[in-house]
């Protein structure tokens, strides 16, 4: 696949996989952080991005799938990571979103990933199969494992 030319809105079960190395897909997630991090194309989030990832990762922790230290040193480096990030305005997606995960029959806020990729015309790559089963026959949307 090669990297987005503008940018890109990945997922938190995306960019989890940079810190969860247990995970299915692990090779396909550190590609794509590669091609973002020697190109620099632009990784697109709504707001509630940060809070999914570090979720995942004290999931990962409470389910003893990661030791303390590398739960601190996970939370740490995706902390520096976000200022590499775009971050979008919920004004801008919160009722498009809501309508959006309505009419697909969707997760809000997985919605809202895709209603940032339709207002920016960036493709839209998930790890999460149920929900690129329900969305694969959306413009711009990707499966990680085809990465």
């Amino acid at each position: 696949m090669g990297t987005a030319p503008n940018g890109l809105i990945a997922d938190a079960s995306v960019v989890a996989k940079w810190y969860l190395r247990d995970e299915d897909l692990i090779a396909e997630a550190d590609r794509l952080y590669a091609d973002w991090d020697g190109e620099h194309w632009n990784l697109v989030v709504p707001g509630h991005f940060p809070f999914e990832v570090v979720h995942a990762i004290h999931h990962a922790w409470r389910r003893q799938r990661l030791p303390q230290q590398a739960t601190d040193t996970a939370i740490a480096d995706f902390t520096n990571l976000l200022a590499a990030m775009t971050f979008v305005e919920p004004r801008f997606i919160v009722q498009h979103g809501s309508q959006l995960a309505t009419a697909l029959g969707v997760n809000f806020f997985d919605a809202c990933y895709l209603r940032i990729a339709q207002m920016t015309g960036f493709s839209y790559i998930t790890a999460d199969a149920a929900f690129y089963r329900q969305t694969q026959s959306q413009p711009g949307v990707l499966w990680l494992g085809n990465y």
